[in-house]
């Protein structure tokens, strides 16, 4: 009676069961949804900024704020996900999946390597299933049939006369890497991405104030006199307009985090410049003073010293305020609107007055997300190859008045074998 015998499997010893465990398609797709959360969130959440690691307590005060700033904020830092980079389960998830992924492409690899050759179908080909049917009445396989099916055919030379074999696709066997190999350069990028990216903020800059990114980088920040511009210097050269959201360049990115009204207000007295002083600001005592509005109807007070006086501010709307000069005892002096650029007359010293914006801002560098591209390509080539042309093996041997077929195959390479043994 025509039959195969069993193909041979791996010795079922405890490495084996692991190994199969670990390359599970259902392990790896759990693996594989994990690691893309996590990615979403390192791209999308604040992350602890480089170097606040290493001081318990900004690094402490920070994640309270930044906790603060998100519904169930406490939960997400609890759980570390405003510190992914240092995070241990995170670190487990890439040591798992980088394990699943490279002994699926070992397998991957030892499937192309066993089907170079074509040979009966009686040794069991790795990532492969395989299926036996058995046509009674039958002595030979039609002619064509296995043709019609398989790019490579032969009639067996394993004293066998009534044996055929062919497989299907067997040139894109190697290709099948390429989806794993795409996987594993995607886990590259997460990887050094959380180890050698860096993040700094909050940055806070008046009109006309420039921040540097160093140590982590050879670029600064500025924004304009008026508050509306933000330049980025020099990865290359950008510009972009306050509050148009987050710009930047490749590898790093500028985020908004507040934007608010400001007034910058100098003073001069016959012709020279005197000092202004904001009362409730920490401002070193000099010639020009950015008043801060975070919330509508804040009050600021200017104290100017070489004339005893002080300015009393209310912002009252969109580029409003409202000015109030007071001397030593507390006289008003002056009460103005004022709804853009101007300038008070208060004797010899005259007062200049230009509603302006401050911003807060926050800078992430993700210098390997390059890598992602190539990995992208990999996986939709790959993905398009397997599905189109997935690999399989088709052997037949026929006696005593019965046909025994073997199938084995990748999914939906399984063939219509009664339309094959029959036509």
């Amino acid at each position: 009676m025509p039959s195969w015998t069993p193909a041979p499997h791996a010795p079922d010893t405890p490495l084996a069961r692991l190994w199969r465990g670990l390359t599970h398609p259902v392990w790896v797709l759990v693996l594989l949804s994990l690691a893309l959360l996590i990615t979403v969130l390192h791209l999308w959440l604040p992350q602890l900024p480089a170097g606040r690691g290493g001081a318990p307590v900004a690094a402490n005060a920070w994640m309270s704020a930044t906790a603060a700033s998100f519904p169930a904020g406490s939960l997400w830092a609890a759980l570390g996900l405003f510190d992914l980079a240092h995070n241990a389960a995170v670190g487990l998830l890439v040591v798992l999946l980088a394990v699943s992924l490279t002994l699926r492409l070992i397998d991957r690899l030892h499937l192309a390597w066993a089907s170079r050759r074509l040979a009966l179908p009686e040794w069991d080909l790795p990532t492969t299933t395989t299926a036996d049917r058995r046509v009674e009445g039958m002595t030979a396989f039609p002619d064509g049939r296995l043709e019609a099916y398989a790019q490579r055919t032969e009639q067996s030379q394993d004293n066998s006369p009534g044996a055929w074999v062919g497989d299907r696709n067997q040139r894109f066997t190697w290709s099948g890497v390429l989806i794993e190999g795409g996987l594993l350069i995607a886990l590259a990028a997460l990887l050094l991405n959380l180890r050698f990216g860096w993040q700094v903020g909050p940055i806070s800059l008046e009109p006309g104030q420039s921040a540097s990114l160093e140590p982590f980088s050879s670029a600064s920040l500025q924004l304009d006199a008026g508050g509306h511009h933000i330049h980025l210097c020099c990865q290359p050269d950008r510009t972009a307009t306050v509050g148009g959201g987050s710009f930047g360049s490749p590898g790093l990115r500028v985020v908004e985090q507040e934007i608010g009204p400001a007034l910058v207000i100098t003073a001069t007295a016959n012709g020279q410049a005197v000092v202004v002083q904001a009362v409730d600001q920490t401002d070193t005592p000099s010639t020009t003073s950015v008043l801060r509005f975070p919330q509508a109807r804040t009050e600021r007070a200017v104290a100017i010293p070489d004339r005893n006086l002080f300015l009393r501010v209310v912002q009252t709307g969109a580029n409003a305020f409202s000015v109030q000069a007071l001397d030593a005892g507390n006289n008003v002096l002056l009460s103005q609107e004022i709804g853009g650029a101007e300038q008070v007359a208060l004797g010899d010293l005259t007062v200049y007055l230009l509603p302006a914006r401050f911003v807060t801002l926050q800078v992430r560098s993700r210098p390997w997300l390059w890598l992602l591209v190539p990995a992208l390509v990999f996986l939709l080539i790959g993905g398009l190859l397997r599905w189109r042309f997935p690999y399989s093996r088709l052997g037949a041997r026929a006696g005593a008045g019965a046909l025994a077929l073997r199938w084995q195959g990748q999914g939906r390479a399984y063939p219509k074998i009664d339309d094959i043994a029959t036509g």
